[in-house]
């Protein structure tokens, strides 16, 4: 045994994530005598273990005799003095309820043997992807958004790219680029809808670098997403509202060509800094365009699943989104709102079979829920049957019924495909309905152990998260309290 010094991170830990690090310690390191300071922990460590300090997430250094070493994930993260996500390519392109890159990494380390493949069954933008590709595991993603589906692929995918070629095809993008040209092409619906949402001398510059972009194939999907990521900012639509509204906020001054190449050179230096650092960026991650309540017959046997799923009610990826689906030609403006329904989570019904759903649950004779289900949906359907609110709120219980159907379907499909044994990791938020002194809480997770619980999982653990403060526009609708659900496969 070998006494080695761990230094905490330069920045302040959740409570949760100090939990985490010594569990890294005792369960990966075999850690014994393990003693904790404020900022730094100390602990015999057996030799033929060393090596693997790599996958620790939540400490900056190890120190054996006095030689220090920096480990992989602080040199990936910057060392700066908070806690970064948007190291590596994991800041390639904004995405509202991403999850915690650390925890993700934290969860494949420590629930996934580390010779068996990982699933994401609501991959998202692919941040699960990304630390499996991180650590060399080979990981598999399913989601509905052909946004997320995209860009978590670009984000693995640029991973595997040299700096240099990508700021090579860089310069020989924007030789003779123009920034005020005229429109050339054919009206059609895609260009119709688009220019709904921009001003003529703004689009005509990023179908032109469009244009341009499709030249270069090994490096298309990194520029295509840095320009989807621009979108926003000089559309007609209100940059920070989730929704797509007609902008109040003045346009940007700067010229979109200057902030493209930004774009450019912010993320190349990631891409180099993440090489530097020793992340291996290897095995295979893919992302699949799959409903979760289906599944898809894989050529794995997963070792384990980890996910964000949709949250009761969930975000408006789709909504939030759609310049991006529609400019990149991942969906037509006709299927957006079709798309927006589709998803686990949605806000609006899409056919009988699920208000017929909702009957069931109303009357008392959805028999294959749980009784706390039952007695939830009860209480919120007192709740908004008598209150004055609008149709969102009085729609609650019925999407409540969908929702966690839709898991239940989610939970089936998983096991089908999760090895006997294997762990499945949903960090999922509790959901207030109502205004006021109306507020009912759902306990989100719980309930959610409970459905998987109903479709042959064991429950392991249900651990309290702290959830990261958000300072955005909707820093008040964001979720308070997290949990950590951790089911077994039987």
């Amino acid at each position: 045994m070998i006494t080695a010094e761990l230094e905490f991170p330069n920045y302040s830990l959740m409570p949760y994530e100090k939990k985490f690090a010594i569990g890294e310690l005792m369960n990966l390191l075999n850690a014994k005598e393990v003693r904790v300071g404020a900022k730094t922990v100390t602990a015999k460590i057996p030799q033929n273990k060393l090596q693997d300090a790599y996958l620790l997430t939540y400490f900056r250094t190890l120190s054996i005799n006095g030689n220090c070493t920096t480990l992989q994930q602080s040199n990936a993260e910057g060392n700066g003095g908070r806690q970064s996500t948007r190291y590596s390519t994991h800041g390639l392109h904004e995405y509202k309820g991403k999850f915690n890159p650390q925890t993700a990494r934290h969860l494949i380390t420590s629930l996934v043997p580390d010779d068996l493949p990982i699933l994401d069954p609501f991959c998202g933008s692919g941040t699960t992807l990304v630390e499996a590709a991180h650590l060399g595991r080979v990981a598999e993603g399913w989601d509905m958004n052909p946004f997320a589906v995209h860009l978590a692929n670009t984000k693995v995918r640029t991973l595997r790219l040299d700096p240099i070629e990508i700021e090579h095809d860089a310069n020989d993008l924007v030789q003779g680029l123009k920034s005020n040209g005229s429109l050339t092409k054919k009206t059609d619906a895609r260009l119709e809808y688009l220019l709904k949402w921009f001003r003529p001398q703004e689009l005509c510059f990023f179908e032109e670098l469009r244009g341009k972009i499709s030249a270069f194939p090994k490096t298309k999907d990194f520029f295509l997403t840095i320009c989807s990521d621009l979108l926003r900012d000089y559309s007609l639509q209100e940059p920070g509202d989730l929704r797509i509204r007609r902008r109040h906020s003045p346009m940007p001054n700067e010229n979109p060509k200057d902030v493209f190449l930004k774009r450019v050179q912010k993320e190349l230096f990631k891409l180099k800094q993440q090489k530097l650092s020793v992340l291996k960026a290897q095995g295979k991650q893919t992302a699949y365009l799959v409903d979760a309540r289906k599944g898809r017959t894989s050529t794995y046997q997963f070792g384990g699943a980890i996910t964000s799923p949709p949250y009761f009610v969930a975000l408006p990826y789709i909504d939030t989104q759609r310049l991006s689906l529609v400019w990149l030609g991942l969906s037509s403006p006709k299927e957006i709102r079709q798309l927006e329904a589709s998803i686990t989570g949605s806000r609006e019904f899409r056919n009988t079979a699920e208000r017929e759903t909702h009957r069931k649950v109303k009357n008392g004779v959805y028999l294959k829920w749980p009784k706390e289900l039952q007695v939830t949906y009860d209480e919120l359907n007192s709740r908004t049957e008598a209150t004055s609110a609008g149709f969102r709120t009085q729609a609650m219980p019925a999407l409540f019924a969908r929702f966690f159907t839709d898991m239940a379907q989610t939970f089936t499909a998983v096991k089908q495909v999760v090895k006997r044994g294997g762990r499945f990791a949903l960090v999922v938020g509790q959901n207030n309905v109502g205004k006021g002194n109306n507020i009912f809480s759902i306990d989100t997770p719980e309930l959610l152990a409970l459905v998987g619980e109903s479709q042959g999982w064991g429950i392991q653990e249900i651990v309290p998260l702290d959830a990261y403060k958000r300072f955005s526009i909707h820093s008040k609708n964001s979720v308070k309290v997290e949990k950590l659900v951790i089911l077994r496969r039987r």
